[in-house]
């Protein structure tokens, strides 16, 4: 037999939630949320001393983990294991495995049981092993389609496939590893960029707590990026601080050539920065 008791919050608060997983009456053992939850508890000043000893599994989904924040809090005594999901797969399609925490920071695991995920460029052609290409994906778990939306449902199916508009890649294990959403890339100087890897190396600067990179349009590239970012109490940080940690890690043309600092970055009810929203606000505020 198999049982579990939930513990509900009316909503989410990074104290009182750190509270409760501390908390032995309560024993709680598993838990998930978005990436902006994990940041919001870990600048909380009881991250340092909360007991995670009976925590079993950290699951986190709905944006890019970053590498930074897996491995600060597995320092810490929690091991957060990525996942991927969509509303249309039952929101759990892949995770990763125990043993992959910390060491393959960036992967969210093998499909799971009753789902078939593969991975395809243009053409409609399976990629090859390593390279990017759109996430298809069938099964008893994934939508049969969208209710009364049959020009949807043209776009999102090729026979049983369903076509998640989400960019990933393999590696030579096997796991997925999401880029970004078609949507969110942008080309610059003819390249691919996709903001989750850039995302991933500023969250490495202590100063920033949030950050959200958006294409913006440019004269010389057609695009480029631009770091919309929130900066923790009492710090700054420059554009020129933004591109000397990039050097090294990431190709020139991947540099933000913008910066702009916000309170608070604009989130949907799940967690999601919405981007379309930076996409509409943003541009204005750099002159363009």
């Amino acid at each position: 037999q198999i049982g579990g008791t939930n513990v509900v919050m009316r909503n989410f608060d990074p104290g009182q939630t750190l509270d409760v997983i501390s908390d032995p009456e309560l024993g709680v053992t598993h838990t998930i949320g978005v990436p902006a939850m994990y940041i919001a508890m870990r600048m909380h000043p009881k991250a340092e001393t909360s007991d995670f000893s009976r925590m079993v599994t950290a699951l986190a989904g709905g944006a890019s983990v970053p590498k930074e924040l897996v491995e600060w809090w597995y320092e810490h005594g929690l091991s957060v294991r990525d996942g991927y999901g969509m509303t249309e797969s039952a929101a759990s399609n892949c995770i990763s495995a125990w043993d992959d925490v910390p060491h393959k920071c960036g992967t969210s695991g093998k499909s799971l049981m009753y789902t078939e995920m593969r991975i395809v460029g243009a053409g409609g052609k399976d990629v090859v092993q390593g390279e990017t290409g759109e996430i298809w994906m069938r099964g008893p778990t994934i939508t049969p389609g969208y209710w009364n939306n049959q020009e949807a449902n043209k776009k999102a199916f090729v026979g049983d496939w369903f076509k998640s508009g989400d960019i990933a890649r393999q590696d030579s294990d096997g796991n997925f590893i999401i880029e970004d959403r078609a949507d969110d890339m942008y080309i610059s100087g003819g390249e691919n960029v996709y903001p989750a890897e850039i995302e991933g190396v500023l969250y490495e600067i202590d100063a920033i707590a949030e950050v959200a990179v958006i294409g913006v349009e440019h004269e010389a590239w057609g695009e480029t990026g631009c770091a919309v970012v929130v900066v923790k109490p009492d710090c700054a940080v420059t554009l020129e601080d933004l591109q000397a940690h990039c050097d090294g890690k990431l190709a020139k043309f991947k540099h933000p050539s913008y910066i702009v600092c916000l309170p608070v970055l604009p989130r949907n009810a799940t967690g999601k920065v919405k981007k379309f929203e930076l996409r509409q606000g943003i541009p204005p505020m750099l002159g363009g």
